[in-house]
């Protein structure tokens, strides 16, 4: 396979930006070579050799294909879950980082995943950003009036009415989500110990 020096070169300075070494200096310094060294892979002049493209790949939290440019995601598992699932690379990049900064909030989030309101509260949301979001929303004059004389206030405060019951549907959803985390979570407790 033929590789692309410059693109490779930019990959690595990108990955270098973000990781805890974000200058030639401190990166240099990691991996025991010279900031003149680095320089000249992010130029594109020359590629760094097999043990270098290791350490980078620990440091960059990363696979050497990534950093050769021979994908655009960092690994194969978010490869993998971004072809299932359809997410972007940064949705599943961020859920993979949740998973390694704090398996607590990652079990929470499986846990939300996972329950049975789960898909009726990703609709909920929808319908509300397509419909008060976005504007969209409206109803006939006689049906505003009907909801006006059901809950008996103005026909014009209809609208508004239905999108704070939107809003308190929400709301009413992710807090029984919560609830039954919580019950979860304690019944979790009881058994393990």
């Amino acid at each position: 396979m033929e590789y692309n020096h410059e693109k490779i070169g930019k990959r690595i300075r990108d990955e270098r930006k973000k990781s805890d070494y974000p200058t030639q200096e401190a990166l240099a310094e990691k991996l025991c070579c010279t900031r003149q060294l680095i320089a000249k892979w992010e130029k594109g002049e020359s590629l760094p050799d097999i043990d270098f493209l290791d350490q980078m790949c620990n440091i960059f939290h990363c696979e050497i294909g990534y950093l050769l440019c021979e994908f655009d995601v960092k690994s194969h598992e978010i490869m993998d879950l971004k072809t299932v699932t359809d997410l972007s690379s940064y949705a599943v990049e961020s859920i993979v980082n949740i998973r390694e900064r704090d398996y607590r909030i990652f079990d929470i989030m499986n846990q939300i995943l996972k329950h049975e309101c789960f898909y009726d509260l990703l609709k909920q949301i929808f319908q509300y950003a397509y419909n008060f979001n976005d504007k969209k929303f409206s109803i006939p004059n006689e049906d505003a009036e009907r909801i006006a004389e059901i809950f008996d206030i103005p026909p014009e405060g209809a609208v508004p009415y239905l999108e704070n019951a939107s809003k308190e549907l929400i709301e009413s959803k992710i807090m029984n989500i919560v609830k039954d985390i919580s019950v979860f979570r304690k019944n979790k407790k009881l058994f393990s110990e």
